[in-house]
């Protein structure tokens, strides 16, 4: 769900604000601000009419060389009518006066003195005040941040009809800043500011209806406040738009309607839009697949606070897509989103420091990453401080701890987790070894979408390990696993082929899996493949081909491989017969077999 806090601008009595006071046109000279209500005399109600509207010409002559337009924008000029509106007893200029102290535009920066600005225009009434200094407590802006202060102020403001006092009051109870997250009371406050027409409220009754918060799910009243939302301008709104259309909420799935509302959105400046878009050039969903195009719009949305498309960006360095592989630059965009707290790009720096790819290797930052990562949601990461653990990477090897941090991944749904604890029960390490525990938790893998657990219980049904022998269970698992990626589990589907165990025996579709798993980075399927050449067995028989793939094989540090290419010398297949070079390869085969 995301953040209901929107940042907004501060705001003014007019419009935004804060010239120079130091440089004011020659011969003026204002009365102190602090004394104008006091020293001001009461007038006529007539004579309080006519002064009004001096008082609202000099405001507008302030704000028309403040925004520029019609007039020169010009600072300096801005400020001198403001402060004569000001020094006459103008309560919203003496506001926008306090927002130049608070940017420090022209006169030192002075927190306290706009502070102190801000509430005499507060105390007289001034809405947009009240509204200025809740939103200040309520990000932190200069003043400590303080929930509690901010909401008195936006309750004022609200009191007094102001829907951005409204609107704030909605974020503080949907977001549960300083009060108990109450989504009702919240919803309440979001429809008082809609019906005053703030079109930044309509959204949020759309994300109330769309997620169903405060209350009833319904995605035709989230699509019609959205509508309402889009037209009045609200990027975010249309970003909703476009995910309902992309989803199918409430409406048929249109990927063609759906793109068009991420492209409004992203033209309007939504961060949320701009990454969307990006995921679509991405993934290549609706459009032709274009990673240049979704690193810009990755990189756009990051500029305007969107912290999934740092992660984004950064993936894509990190595999080389639409961009040369850039461990460098991933680590750089992996730490923006880090920062913020993505749990997800935790766990991919993680990686980095662990395998000392694009930076020194340092198992303590990995292990810390790691934890972190965990304690934001992210599964994988438990698995990976129990890797350490076992592995003795930067830590004494402790499998006790590698077992409770397995277990903490797998209680989170991660497949890797319940992997390796039935690993540990399998080969009895730190517990005592039980096969048929190690099968449960394989199955738990498996069942959860995992492919190494799906090819360690395949060769459990394999061999009869703990469970009654079943070649066809092993052969289910396998191509589930190969399905998934596993070059080692796509091997052993062509040893089932190859000896007709589950499967009828076939040579030619053993030596199709078999060159599957090879092309995947499997050396043991290097070597099969090799052997089939070697003996012509579903294949033509070739002592070259036969080479190559033990070559490759033996490259990978399988010692089979090294046993082949000794084989090949030691008959003289397809090489120059000698006895010493099969020798030399049975020498390297034994020291490999020992380190592996």
């Amino acid at each position: 769900m995301k953040s209901r806090h929107v940042n907004l601008l501060r705001l003014m009595a007019t419009l935004s604000i804060l010239p120079s006071l130091s440089l004011v046109p020659a011969g003026f000279a204002g009365k102190a601000m602090a004394q104008t209500v006091a020293n001001s005399a009461s007038p006529s109600p007539d004579r309080r009419q006519k002064d009004d509207d001096v008082l609202n010409e000099f405001r507008m002559m302030g704000r028309m060389y403040d925004i520029g337009g019609s007039l020169a924008r010009n600072d300096d000029l801005a400020l001198y009518w403001y402060q004569r509106a000001a020094a006459n007893g103008d309560m919203r200029a003496i506001s926008n006066i306090a927002n130049h102290y608070y940017d420090g535009r022209g006169v030192p920066k002075d927190i306290d003195k706009a502070r102190q600005l801000y509430e005499q225009a507060a105390a007289a009434g001034v809405t947009v005040a009240m509204t200025n200094l809740g939103y200040h407590y309520y990000v932190g802006d200069g003043l400590a941040k303080d929930y509690t202060i901010a909401r008195s102020w936006y309750q004022k403001a609200a009191d007094a009809g102001d829907p951005i006092g409204y609107l704030y009051l909605g974020y503080i109870f949907s977001n549960g800043f300083g009060v108990t997250e109450d989504h009702v009371i919240a919803h309440g406050w979001f429809e008082k500011a809609a019906n005053k027409l703030d079109a930044r409220a309509m959204e949020e009754l759309g994300v109330d209806f769309q997620q169903g918060v405060g209350v009833p799910l319904d995605f035709a009243k989230a699509r019609d406040w959205f509508m309402k939302a889009a037209a009045g301008g609200v990027g975010d709104a249309m970003n909703n738009l476009g995910w309902m259309y992309e989803r199918g909420q409430g409406v048929a799935v249109d990927l063609q309607a759906a793109l068009d509302w991420y492209r409004k959105s992203a033209d309007a400046g939504s961060a949320d839009g701009t990454n969307n878009l990006g995921r679509m050039y991405r993934t290549g969903t609706g459009v032709p697949q274009d990673y240049a195009k979704a690193l810009d719009l990755f990189e756009k949305a990051a500029g305007l606070g969107n912290n999934y498309a740092n992660y984004n960006a950064a993936m894509l360095y990190e595999r080389g897509l639409g961009v040369a592989q850039d461990p460098v630059k991933a680590i750089e965009w992996h730490q923006k989103a880090a920062d913020k707290g993505d749990p997800d790009s935790e766990y991919e720096l993680g990686g980095f420091y662990m395998r000392g790819e694009g930076t020194d290797q340092n198992f303590a930052k990995a292990k810390d990453l790691f934890e972190r990562a965990f304690q934001g949601g992210n599964a994988k990461a438990g698995n990976e401080v129990g890797q350490l653990y076992l592995n003795a990477s930067g830590v004494e090897q402790d499998y006790s701890k590698a077992l409770d941090w397995y277990r903490r991944a797998a209680a989170a749904g991660d497949g890797s987790g319940m992997t390796n604890i039935g690993l540990m029960y399998h080969d009895g390490l730190g517990v005592e070894k039980d096969v048929a525990k190690a099968a449960e938790w394989y199955q738990k893998a498996a069942d959860a979408g995992n492919a190494f657990g799906m090819e360690n219980l395949g060769a459990m049904y394999r061999d009869g390990d703990g469970v009654p022998q079943d070649y066809s269970k092993a052969y289910s698992l396998f191509r589930k696993s190969s399905e998934l990626g596993d070059a080692a589990s796509t091997n052993e589907v062509g040893r089932l082929y190859e000896d007709g165990n589950g499967v009828s025996k076939n040579p030619q579709e053993a030596a199709r899996w078999y060159q599957a798993a090879a092309e995947g980075g499997d050396s043991y399927a290097m070597t099969n493949l090799g052997s089939l050449y070697e003996n012509g067995t579903g294949v033509d028989q070739d002592y070259a081909a036969a080479m190559t793939w033990y070559q490759k094989g033996a490259d990978a540090g399988n010692h089979y491989a090294m046993e082949g290419i000794a084989n090949l010398y030691e008959k003289g297949l397809g090489v120059k017969r000698s006895k010493a070079k099969a020798a030399e390869w049975r020498k390297k085969a034994k020291v490999a077999k020992k380190n592996s």
